[in-house]
């Protein structure tokens, strides 16, 4: 998988591949330095609920191959699951929500950290991704599909930041 990811990424002519494991590697870093794994933790949560929102709301229910304007359909999905997972987010951030995770705001120990830094960059990623039609993504090599565009990757980043939940404890509980 690794030498056939290397052998089709041209940094030349840069593609979506790139792109997405671009923003992977970055997001996972900005996410963990700038935000702390309690508010990592609310967004991730943010996130659950804007898939959900964004999945079941009626009026974003359309086809994928519907066009509005000159926008394909799925590009306002994605802009839809963005804006209502960040909203979401701010509503949260300050709430008992984000308090209950905080613990005394300790930032985490560095594991949870970029753990749940790479949790919720991958699952952005798998969902954003799961919103573009099939022929649009059959586009992208091998290792951006296996790892983020099929049902078992999408499962898998949708199960694995609850999984990582429940590794997490209370740092009063470790003394």
């Amino acid at each position: 998988m690794n030498a056939q990811f290397l052998t089709g990424l041209d940094v030349n002519s840069p593609s979506w591949d790139l792109f997405i494991f671009l923003f992977f590697i970055v997001a996972t870093f900005v996410y963990g330095f700038t935000l702390g794994r309690s508010r990592i933790m609310v967004l991730l949560i943010s996130t659950y609920m804007a898939i959900a929102l964004v999945r079941t709301a009626p009026f974003l229910l359309g086809t994928q191959d519907t066009t509005i304007g000159s926008s394909p359909f799925f590009v306002i999905q994605i802009t839809a699951f963005i804006g209502v997972m960040l909203l979401i987010f701010f509503f949260l951030a300050n709430s008992g929500l984000r308090r209950a995770f905080a613990a005394n705001d300790i930032q985490g120990k560095a594991w949870q950290i970029i753990g749940f830094s790479i949790m919720q960059a991958g699952l952005m990623v798998a969902t954003v991704l799961s919103f573009i039609p099939a022929a649009e993504r059959a586009g992208l090599l091998g290792a951006t599909q296996s790892l983020f565009i099929t049902p078992t990757a999408l499962f898998f980043w949708t199960l694995a930041p609850i999984v990582l939940m429940m590794f997490v404890r209370d740092p009063e509980e470790d003394e």
